[in-house]
């Protein structure tokens, strides 16, 4: 997410992370087969853009399938479009 900001992606890391958490609390973004997709649409995103996160260790993601995760395609854009 720091990487975002300074690529001017987006202005505040923070909150747009804190956006994809919130957003993982209403439904996990683990679609199974060891991938999830985390995604925010919020106001301070410029554009949308997409980071690929691929990650030695699986971690406990609570995908629907109930595997760990390992490749995370995290999404994000902004709010009015």
């Amino acid at each position: 997410v720091e990487t975002l900001r300074q690529t001017n992606t987006i202005s505040d890391s923070d909150s747009f992370k804190q956006a994809i958490l919130d957003r993982e609390k209403l439904v996990s973004t683990g679609i199974g087969m060891g991938v999830a997709l985390p995604h925010a649409k919020m106001e301070m995103c410029r554009s949308f853009f997409i980071c690929i996160g691929i990650l030695n260790k699986g971690v406990n993601w609570k995908a629907i399938d109930n595997a760990p995760v390992r490749i995370v395609f995290m999404i994000g854009g902004p709010d009015d479009k």
